[in-house]
């Protein structure tokens, strides 16, 4: 078998930089320019740009001691507090917001979670899958997630730059970002895939963003930045989708996911860096 790409969908790739920005200016100017109105308040979102540069300081720390369990955990439960935690406690406006929807009300994702767990859950599924038929599958487990709050601070982005200038094995890369996720928001996304430092950074980086079909005959199922012709770094946008992309848009999911495995069109009239505009 050959290994040719990697889809990263709505994935913590680098939390330095998705903790860097992200997060306030999504719940706060993000919110506005999609609801009309942000989705914390005013004293809120400075909280959360005066404590940014404490959890960057930890963020740091982690990099500099990674097998330092205890000092990336602090950094991480730090930077989750501060930088999330606005965000899922607010009330503004008389509503709660949904941690992987902004325009969903919180406890959106238990419907396609639950449908998800169901699915694991089946003794034919589980016995396909594994060989046994009575594991108890759940989409969230916080046992699990507490083991791993340290990792949130890891940076896996030197990992994709090793291999986009990988001349013995190419590989192509997808990633791919609900635009109304808050979770693993698209504007620290997009921030970490520009600093990645390979030799198509600065293509990619002058790229500009171009509008992406299901079919010819359709509105726009978002937008995405491309490296170059071939398509060996992209990011792509989907519209009206939250952290859970096969569930808000399964149709632009599918295509997403079936245009990058078999290399046909999905991206219409590439445009060099060099006529780029954002």
């Amino acid at each position: 078998m050959t290994f040719g790409g990697v889809e990263i969908g709505n994935g913590l790739i680098s939390g330095p930089e998705q903790f860097n920005t992200g997060y306030y200016e999504l719940a706060y100017n993000w919110c506005i320019k999609n609801l009309g109105k942000p989705c914390i308040s005013e004293s809120a979102y400075a909280k959360m740009k005066q404590t940014a540069p404490k959890c960057q300081e930890m963020a740091k720390a982690c990099q500099a001691n990674i097998s330092n369990i205890e000092v990336c955990a602090n950094a991480g439960a730090y930077c989750q507090n501060t930088q999330m935690g606005p965000y899922q406690e607010s009330n503004e406006n008389g509503r709660s917001y949904c941690f992987y929807n902004i325009k969903q009300p919180s406890g959106c994702a238990d419907a396609s979670l639950g449908d998800a767990e169901a699915f694991f859950n089946t003794p034919e599924v589980q016995k396909s899958l594994t060989g046994q038929d009575s594991i108890n599958y759940q989409a969230c487990n916080y046992t699990v997630n507490s083991m791993l709050l340290h990792s949130w601070m890891f940076d896996r982005s030197p990992l994709i730059a090793q291999m986009l200038d990988d001349d013995v094995l190419p590989v192509r890369f997808l990633i791919m970002n609900g635009l109304l996720d808050f979770a693993v928001n698209w504007i620290g996304n997009l921030a970490t895939i520009n600093n990645i430092q390979w030799s198509g950074q600065q293509n990619f980086t002058q790229a500009r963003k171009q509008d992406w079909f299901v079919t010819a005959k359709d509105e726009p199922a978002g937008w995405f930045k491309t490296s170059d012709a071939t398509q060996k770094l992209t990011f792509a946008g989907v519209f009206s989708a939250g952290h859970m992309v096969p569930a808000d848009q399964p149709e632009a999911a599918q295509q997403l996911v079936k245009t990058f495995t078999t290399g046909s069109g999905l991206w219409y009239n590439y445009v060099g860096p060099e006529n780029a505009t954002d």
